[in-house]
This record gives C-alpha cells, sequence and structure tokens, in this order.
C-alpha cells in the first residue's frame, strides 16, 4: 500500500453487480448500469489519520487472477501500484457512502447549498470505467495516481436533483442496481427517511433527475 496510508482506515468498497459465475443474461440497451462481469471494478477507500482528504483506490477485478506460482509470491506496492488508479476527494463534502455496480461508480457530495430546512444539498456524481463508454474524460486534477499500465480510463459527470424528483428533501443516501437508483430521503424533522425509486434508462440518462 502507498506509504501515506500508514495508520489510515481502509475500508473496501462492495460491488453490487454479479459475478460471472452467477451473472443472469442482461442486456446493455436495457439497464442503466450494464454490469459487465468482464469489466468488474475493485474499490478500496483510504482515510488517513487527521487528513481531510479521503483517497479512493481502483483497480479492474481482472488483476487478481490464480498466480501460476507455486509459492504464490506477495506483489510489492510499487509493481501492482502500476495497474491502479487513487482519486483524492474532500472527506467534508462527500455525503453517505459509494455505490460499486459493474465498472460504475456513485456516489453523493454537497453542492455548496442548503435547503429550506437547513439541509445540505447534494448531487449524484459517476465515475465511469465501462469500455468505450461516451462520456467526458475525467479531470487529472483530482487523480493522484494513473498507473501507466492500468486498463480503467476513467470518466466523470453528475447530475443535479430537482426539487420535484425530491419533493425539497434532502438526499441523504444512495444505493444502485443495474436497473435503477435509490434515493434515500430525510424529512425536515429527521423523524423518518423515505425511499424514491428512480428508474432511468440510457435514453434519459442525460437529463436532469
Amino acid at each position: 500500500m502507498p506509504p501515506i496510508w500508514n495508520n489510515s482506515v481502509l475500508q473496501f468498497v462492495r460491488n453490487s453487480a454479479l459475478n460471472t459465475e452467477y451473472s443472469i443474461p442482461c442486456s446493455a440497451a436495457s439497464a442503466l448500469f450494464y454490469s459487465d462481469p468482464t469489466a468488474r471494478v475493485l474499490m478500496l477507500s483510504a482515510k488517513p489519520e487527521g487528513s481531510a482528504l479521503t483517497h479512493w483506490l481502483f483497480i479492474s477485478e481482472s488483476f487478481f487472477r490464480p498466480s501460476p506460482h507455486e509459492d504464490r509470491r506477495p506483489a510489492p506496492w510499487p509493481y501492482w501500484s502500476q495497474f491502479c488508479l487513487i482519486k483524492e476527494l474532500q472527506a467534508g463534502m462527500l455525503v453517505g457512502s459509494p455505490q460499486i455496480v459493474g465498472s460504475r461508480i456513485l456516489y453523493l457530495e454537497k453542492d455548496g447549498t442548503y435547503s429550506a430546512s437547513g439541509h445540505a444539498r447534494t448531487r449524484l456524481k459517476v465515475i465511469d470505467f465501462a469500455p468505450y463508454a461516451d462520456i467526458p474524460v475525467a479531470s487529472p486534477q483530482t487523480w493522484s495516481l494513473v498507473g501507466r499500465y492500468s486498463i480503467l480510463r476513467p470518466g466523470e459527470y453528475q447530475r443535479d436533483f430537482s426539487s420535484k424528483t425530491t419533493n425539497n428533501l434532502a438526499v441523504e443516501g444512495i444505493c444502485a442496481t443495474d436497473d435503477n437508483i435509490v434515493l434515500l430521503l430525510v424529512s425536515c424533522c429527521m423523524i423518518f427517511i423515505s425511499l424514491s425509486l428512480i428508474s432511468l434508462r440510457k435514453t434519459t440518462a442525460t437529463s436532469n433527475l
């Protein structure tokens, strides 16, 4: 691991897409996030002690194939870092937990404004590692490492939540599957959390939520 991650809190983020062994037939044209089993991404989150930054490491799951060597020699960080990408984010701007579906990562980020009830408004942000994805190329400013041998090429985009979609409630979390995004909404009194199911097909993916 990077030396800067000494004394860090490390956490793997679960990929909710089915793997090859258990996958069921799924048409790319009928799913919001087509989870190609061969393009799954592994994500590791690191929060260094005393730092305002959170580091997200990404690497293709295909990198971790069974070793042909009987002694199963460990791979040092200077070697396998060349197959990784690391993104740095301001921890205070993140809301809830990131979600992985196949080769796409979704997360909430504060947009700097507040609702009438005083809750921070958020926007949906997506990192897309899907091959041949027709999306903007990621800005290199927030990527502290792009391994020279990594097969992952990130694209990034964001969507704002309309007040009609959220009924003017704050979005405090998300869940995602191949077909849907679930928004977790909190009432102004913080008494209950409501769920809103949004079915977004690829034909409407470019419009605001």
